[in-house]
């Protein structure tokens, strides 16, 4: 049996795999899906990563933002709540004449009591129909007496028929209750402020002491949606903002009438984002905390409406007599029209520098008032007919800076630290306006005609005062009448000359025994010796001698020689002591014989006191102008 031997067959030889260049040598790569995929993960990783670092300064600024807005709120809060309820303004004190009394019997004739009214700005028309207004025929005259808050309380206002008979007042018809009235007042005139260094000027009223036309002006032009909106008004901003880019400036605000008052007590001029926003901030704080009339009402006595000398005028009452002379409760429709328009820019639409621009702007706010039915097509077109009709001369009212003055003396030495300034006290004076203006423009008359002989250097000071009260009616410093600097009347003391001779012959009629009207004086020659070994011999005005004169002539006639003659014989004391007794301070006068004939030197208002003592039979008076004052609330801190 064969047996084949079976071996392994061989493997066949391995090929030596190619070499490759480097140039060429392959890299692993992973897929291409995988790749893009890594990419994409790393992407939104990074993406991830920024968002929340963004989210994280974000919601702390957030944080950090609404912190420092609660922190400026609670601040603002504080600061509104702060000026609202306490005194939102500064107020001036102010000065009225005095309040004229009328009562049947009263010696009044109806001139004067015509240019009492005139004086007030009283209308002349044909038949009273509203306060301010009045009627005359030569024995009566009818009128409407304005309302007006009397030191005893407020009154309403009055319509009367005054029945007079030559210079008296004999009835006092009520033509409101058909029947005879015991008495009335007069309202006094405004004299003005007694602070002159304030900057800003104002006459304080109540919501509803404005006329409700003159708000609905004022709304219709400034702030339509004032009782809609919460102190700020998106619609009417971004309605400004459409209309001033198709304009390319800026021609409208949107800013309500809170933001404008936010801005006025509160806030600066400057035009910066960080003075809008908290402008807005204040705006929505006010109309949270207050209400709509409450801020209305402090927008109307807040809001600036041009200059008075070196003095801004804010709010509307002020404004109605620095322009019209008028309070604003008696103004027509077109003047209160001028005054609202007047808001948008009171040095723009000043009425006295640019009436054209004035009256433009009036018919423009009468137009809105029409467009709203607030006032007729007829109503519109009598209104816009009208000239501005503001005074000739705007001022407030007419201050008397030299009576002021002795209304400051008094106020400090009956008020004292009870007076405070810029907090809204009233002030009643004795001043008689038509006396005052009597006065005034006597001196203006007379004292260019003394100049042409005396030198243009002539001064002038005047008083008027009541003989009985002692009431001082009117007072003039100087030949400028409104002047405010020296004030003569009361600083300028000059030797009294022959005013002292009364003196002398009151203290010889008070020995009856010794003197009387007919006693004989001698007027001759005489020269008495001084203790210097001077010598004085007195002389007559014309240098004549006359023998001998009854006494009541050589008074009448104002003889200088008698009259020493007899103060030599009564004594230089005694004389003294009668001046004394008139009201003059002894300290005052020299003693030596040449008083006799008014050496010595007194103020025009020491005279005053002398001779309201000798006309009022001997009964002193001290002489004053201050009647009575009331605080902010009508209290009486003097009477």
């Amino acid at each position: 049996m064969m047996t084949k031997m079976l071996t392994p067959k061989k493997a066949p030889p391995k090929k030596a795999p190619a070499k490759k260049s480097p140039a060429t040598k392959a890299k692993p790569r992973k897929p291409r899906a995988a790749a893009k995929k890594t990419k994409s993960k790393a992407k939104k990783s990074g993406k991830r990563g920024w968002l929340k670092i963004l989210w994280g300064i974000s919601w702390k600024a957030g944080l950090a933002l609404a912190a420092l807005l609660l922190f400026v709120g609670i601040y603002l809060d504080s600061v509104v709540k702060q000026r609202f309820e306490g005194q939102l303004f500064d107020l001036p004190t102010v000065v009225y004449a005095r309040v004229l009394d009328l009562s049947p019997g009263t010696p009044v004739s109806l001139v004067q009591v015509k240019n009492e009214l005139d004086v007030l700005n009283y209308r002349k028309v044909n038949a009273p129909r509203h306060p301010g207004e009045y009627s005359s025929s030569s024995t009566k005259i009818e009128m409407i007496r304005r309302p007006f808050e009397f030191v005893d309380g407020p009154e309403a206002d009055r319509h009367v028929m005054l029945h007079f008979n030559g210079n008296e007042l004999t009835r006092i018809q009520s033509l409101e209750k058909k029947g005879d009235m015991g008495y009335l007042r007069v309202e006094p005139k405004m004299l003005g402020m007694l602070e002159k260094s304030n900057d800003e000027q104002r006459l304080f009223l109540k919501r509803n002491q404005f006329p409700e036309v003159m708000v609905d002006a004022l709304l219709a032009t400034e702030d339509r949606n004032f009782y809609q909106h919460d102190g700020v008004s998106p619609l009417a901003i971004a309605r400004a903002m459409v209309v001033n880019v198709k304009a390319g400036r800026t021609v409208q605000g949107g800013s309500t009438l809170t933001q404008q008052l936010a801005k006025n007590l509160f806030l600066s001029s400057e035009r910066t984002l960080w003075r809008k926003v908290r402008e807005a901030y204040i705006a929505l704080i006010l109309d949270h905390r207050y209400s709509k009339d409450r801020i209305l009402e402090a927008y109307l006595n807040e809001v600036y409406l041009g200059q008075n000398g070196g003095q801004a005028i804010h709010g509307f009452g002020l404004a109605s007599r620095l322009y019209f002379g008028q309070p604003i409760q008696e103004l027509r429709i077109d003047q209160l029209a001028l005054l609202v328009g007047m808001v948008k820019g009171p040095s723009y639409y000043n009425p006295v520098r640019y009436p054209e621009r004035a009256k433009t702007r009036r018919d423009l706010v009468l137009r809105l008032l029409m467009q709203q039915d607030i006032l007729t097509p007829r109503q519109y077109e009598e209104a816009a007919s009208r000239d501005l009709d503001i005074q000739d001369n705007p001022r407030i009212a007419s201050r008397q800076p030299a009576y002021f003055q002795q209304v400051n003396i008094e106020l400090k030495k009956y008020v004292g630290d009870r007076f405070e300034a810029k907090k809204g006290i009233r002030v009643f004076t004795s001043l008689d306006p038509v006396s005052q203006d009597k006065l005034e423009k006597s001196i203006a008359r007379k004292v260019p005609d003394l100049s042409k002989t005396a030198g243009n250097k002539l001064e002038a000071a005047a008083i008027a005062v009541d003989r009985n009260t002692g009431e001082i009616r009117a007072m003039v410093g100087g030949k400028r009448t409104g002047y405010d600097g020296f004030n003569r009347a009361l600083n300028a003391s000059r030797p009294i000359g022959s005013l002292v001779k009364p003196a002398i012959y009151l203290t010889a009629l008070e020995q009856p025994q010794k003197y009387t009207l007919a006693t004989t004086l001698k007027d001759t020659p005489l020269s008495l010796k001084g203790s210097k070994g001077s010598v004085w011999s007195p002389s007559n005005f014309d240098r004549k001698f006359r023998g001998d004169v009854p006494l009541y002539v050589a008074l009448s006639k104002s003889y200088n020689v008698p009259t020493v003659r007899l103060g030599m014989q009564l004594g230089i004391d005694s004389v003294s002591d009668t001046i004394g007794k008139l009201g003059v301070d002894k300290n005052e006068i020299r003693p030596v014989p040449s008083m006799f004939l008014g050496s010595f030197s007194l103020t025009p208002f020491q005279v005053a006191q002398m001779y309201q003592t000798i006309t009022n039979s001997g009964r002193i008076a001290p002489l004053s102008a201050l009647r009575s004052v009331l605080d902010n609330d009508g209290e009486v801190l003097y009477q």
